[in-house]
Parts: structure tokens; sequence; C-alpha cells
């Protein structure tokens, strides 16, 4: 997200930002406080629809959260490291810890057949241990700033993250685990689907009831699948 500052009318952010240095060390922190530049709340993180948190605010390293995550395709793995290797955003080859952002050329699927982003939602609670919407995070274990294709948008199936309240969620109909393979479902509050950022620019709404073949074909950006109407 810092390197997108300068697109989105936040260069201002963007010059306090060291690159040189971890998310939750200074300048780019300010320890439970909200003045550093991974806690300030811009507009564009939020969806209006989604009431939730907009911070996070379970250790001393608060930051904003976000309704946007990144395709990471449909891998889940009990490492959080493993993500699809056709995804467009992930991990080094799926499996190493150095994160990767695909260029166009590795869109051989096409990029108007191809998700880039799409939506989760946050927990009512700026303290609720919920990873969910952490996109700020860039520790790589939290498996925060991406979602899965595994099940299709607003799934009631169990998602497992690293941050999981013992008591159970907010999130409505969205149970979370700290135990079996990593995956987290694209969600909204909208009726009937969520929003979808394609690779070519273009926004197109997806209903819950798209088949799940679908919706992973959309998921990877070389898998070969022919995508049909959706």
């Amino acid at each position: 997200m810092p390197s997108l500052w300068p697109y989105i009318d936040q260069a201002n952010l963007y010059n306090k930002w060291d690159f040189s240095r971890h998310f939750y060390l200074s300048p780019n922190t300010v320890e439970s406080s909200l003045s550093s530049p991974i806690a300030t709340a811009v507009p564009l993180y939020y969806c209006p629809s989604n009431p939730g948190a907009k911070y996070w605010t379970g250790d001393v390293y608060w930051r904003a959260k976000m309704n946007y995550p990144v395709n990471f395709a449909a891998a889940a793995s009990d490492s959080a490291l493993q993500v699809d290797s056709n995804a467009p955003f992930g991990f080094n080859n799926g499996t190493t810890a150095q994160p990767y952002s695909a260029n166009f050329s590795g869109f051989t699927d096409g990029v108007s057949n191809t998700m880039l982003m799409s939506e989760i939602i946050t927990s009512s609670s700026t303290g609720e241990y919920d990873g969910r919407g952490d996109v700020l995070n860039d520790d790589l274990k939290f498996f925060s700033f991406g979602y899965s294709t595994r099940n299709t948008p607003n799934s009631t199936a169990v998602d497992r993250t690293v941050a999981c309240p013992a008591t159970g969620s907010s999130i409505p109909n969205a149970p979370c685990s700290t135990t079996g393979p990593y995956s987290s479902a694209a969600r909204s509050y909208h009726t009937g689907g969520v929003q979808v950022l394609m690779a070519d620019g273009a926004v197109r709404f997806v209903s819950n009831n798209i088949a799940l073949v679908t919706w992973q074909s959309l998921g990877t950006m070389g898998g070969g699948e022919v995508v049909g109407e959706f």
C-alpha cells in the first residue's frame, strides 16, 4: 500500500514512509497512537457499506484497516506462506517469504478474466483480535492482505487466520479458526455479492451464487481456464 500512496493523492504519507524498515518500526508506526503513516485512515481504504472498525488496536502497532485485499487465488495450506503460484499476488513460487506481484505478461488468461482485488468485512471493534482487514500488516504469517477463492463470496465456511478471537468474531456469518488451511473468503455487506477489481481496471459485481469453478478461474492469471459469463 505505501507504494500506491503517490497515486491516490497521499504523497505526504509516502514521503514519511521508510521503505527500509518494517511497518511496525518508527517512523512508519508510532506505538499506541494514530499519528503515524500506517495509522492514517485514508477514505479510499473503506467501503461505505461496511460499518466495521477502521483501525487495528489489538497490539501496540496501531494501524488502519482496509476493506480491499488482493487476490491470493484458491491455494490453502497449513503454511501461511503458501499461495497459489497462478495468483497475481502472493509469495515467490507460492512458498517463500518474499512477496511478489505479477507483471502483465503473466496474465495469460487475459486481464479481463483475472481478479486483482475484492472486498472483506472487518470486525466491529478496533481491539478485537481478528486479522481480517488488517491489510497494511506486512507480517506474512498473518495472511491478512489477501483473500482466497477457495470458497465463493460471502461464504459461511470457516476462515483460517493467525489473528482470530477466542470467543468468536463479530463479523456476521464469518467464523474463523487458528487451525486448518489458511484461507479468507471475499465478503461484503452488499446484498447478493461482492465488488471485484479486474486486472483490466474494470469493477464488476459478482454474485454469491457464482459457480465455484468460475470464481476460482477468475482467481488465476495463468490457469488456462475458459471463463464464461459471470
